[in-house]
């Protein structure tokens, strides 16, 4: 596996050197999560990926879950892939349902996606 480029970053106040420490690659594989007023539970997980991540959700303490969720995925099936004026949705959101939802389930992330899940209370 081939080792990713770490740059030294070097911050400098009045020519003295203040700061010095390693640039780090972003994550490949991100998430975070939030309850709304409504008490909907909004997943976002951002896989950086070049492959598919089956992941273990755990919502321990989300309380009674709906079983169906709805969401957004934005990816695409090449990172050359762009829109244009004769081709505006080559890279464009989709509409997902995701069944089987509980407050321990596994969901699979596609390569290179952004997904956005809304999880209702019961």
């Amino acid at each position: 596996e081939p080792q990713a480029l770490q740059l030294l970053v070097k911050s400098f106040l009045d020519d003295v050197l203040v700061l010095q420490t390693k640039d780090r690659n972003p994550p490949d594989f991100t998430a975070v999560a939030g309850r709304t007023q409504t008490g909907e539970i909004v997943l976002k997980v951002c896989n950086g990926a070049n492959v598919p991540r089956l992941t273990s959700i755990d919502l321990r303490g989300a309380g009674e879950l709906q079983s169906k969720a709805r969401g957004v995925v934005l990816t695409s099936a090449s990172l050359d892939d762009e829109n244009t004026v004769d081709a505006p949705r080559v890279v464009a959101p989709k509409q997902v349902e995701v069944g089987g939802v509980t407050t321990n389930f596994a969901y699979t992330f596609p390569a290179r996606s952004l997904t956005i899940l809304r999880l209702q209370p019961n």
